[in-house]
């Protein structure tokens, strides 16, 4: 079955694998979905999506607008969180030269849309490096 062209990335939990993604005159191929991978467990990340560009053929990251709020830690310390896709984006093009950062270009769709275009970052996850650790506890 063929992928779909997608113009609007709002329903981007029905964004799937071989489905394009045009954004202007560029277009991705979907790859899959990007996953979490903390503490063992791999939750699908379905608005993030691994695309390939079909001009370059270059891997790449694309990341829809997705809102969301939680909380984390930091010792004793509650510290609430906030997903802004637009806080995203000029972040990105804040750190664009700079080489100890992820690059990328903030996008709109059809809809207005926020999307991220990031590219690779290659090397090994670093949770899965700490994993890689077989010492002691007390260690």
């Amino acid at each position: 079955m063929e992928g779909r062209l997608i113009t609007d990335t709002t329903e981007f939990f029905s964004i799937d694998y071989g489905d394009i993604i045009q954004i202007g005159e560029k277009r991705f191929i979907v790859k899959g979905h990007a996953r979490e991978r903390r503490f063992g467990m791999e939750d699908p990340k379905f608005w993030v999506k691994r695309v390939v560009d079909l001009e370059t053929g270059e891997r790449k990251i694309i990341k829809l607008s997705f809102f969301e709020s939680f909380e984390t830690s930091l010792g004793n310390v509650k510290i609430k969180c906030f997903r802004d896709p637009d806080k995203e984006g000029e972040v990105l093009e804040l750190v664009r030269d700079h080489p100890y950062f992820m690059h990328g270009k903030a996008y709109r769709d059809t809809k207005g849309n926020n999307i991220r275009v990031l590219d690779m970052v290659y090397g090994l996850n670093f949770y899965v490096y700490i994993d890689s650790f077989s010492t002691g506890y007390e260690t």
